[in-house]
């Protein structure tokens, strides 16, 4: 099975990112150290970003201090769940 940038974008989407990008590892040659995705994971060709929404009413009723506790135990979820499929 061939791997495409589309492939790889309507998966993304099927599984409710809203926003997804592919770009070729040769993008962060000049990225800080320690941001490398050869870091992450070495022989990488390409890095896959995507972005999943926030409900409104999760940002609106959630107070600021618990805010960063909040969104990354319920949207983190999501993020694990899509990143798991996309890797398979």
């Amino acid at each position: 099975m061939v791997i495409t940038n589309q492939s790889v974008k309507e998966k993304s989407r099927a599984l409710t990112a809203k926003v997804v990008g592919v770009a070729s590892v040769d993008r962060w040659k000049e990225a800080p150290e320690g941001v490398q995705p050869e870091l992450v994971l070495p022989g990488a060709k390409s890095v896959i970003v995507f972005g999943v929404p926030i409900p409104r009413g999760m940002v609106e009723t959630i107070p600021g201090h618990l805010w960063s506790r909040e969104h990354g135990h319920l949207m983190g979820g999501k993020v694990d769940e899509i990143s798991t499929e996309l890797a398979y």
